[in-house]
């Protein structure tokens, strides 16, 4: 078991971690509140604050992809740091966007997904599965053999 320390002010990281043998197809796994052992504040002036976040983290061997979850959107993301034995940063990003339908939607893309539509009449729901194309200027599905643009 390892416990890694994350010196922040945080948002939503995704580090990915090299152990001894690289794995190209490494998952994502959230690290969330849940695994906090300990946390530290220091309070500075101009709002500034040193967020010390212990989480811990079980790894096996090779390449690991690490999200830590709930944490500030107002990191500076050169002062976060992860450290623990036998542990390098091979690649770390922080992503900052909400959770807003758009970026769900451009989350998707490639993906299967379903659309579900009520008939007037009757009130019945016709669910149908395709692959979400594009959300550029609107909803590009491919259902089937034909294209759909903007279901409703």
């Amino acid at each position: 078991m390892s416990c890694f320390e994350r010196t922040s002010a945080g948002a939503l990281a995704a580090l990915a971690l090299a152990l001894a043998a690289p794995d190209a197809g490494a998952q994502e796994r959230a690290v969330p509140p849940e695994n906090q052992t300990a946390v530290a504040v220091t309070i500075y002036n101009e709002n500034l604050a040193l967020v010390k976040d212990r989480r811990r983290v079980d790894l096996t061997g090779g390449l690991q992809r690490l999200s830590f979850i709930d944490v500030s959107a107002q990191i500076r993301p050169e002062t976060a740091l992860l450290s623990g034995g036998g542990v390098s940063v091979v690649e770390q990003n922080f992503d900052f966007d909400l959770l807003t339908p758009q970026s769900l939607l451009e989350k998707a893309i490639g993906r299967e997904v379903r659309i579900v539509r009520t008939h007037p009449e009757t009130g019945e729901d016709l669910v149908e599965t395709g692959t979400l194309l594009s959300v550029a200027n609107g909803i590009v599905l491919r259902i089937g053999d034909r294209i759909e643009l903007n279901p409703p």
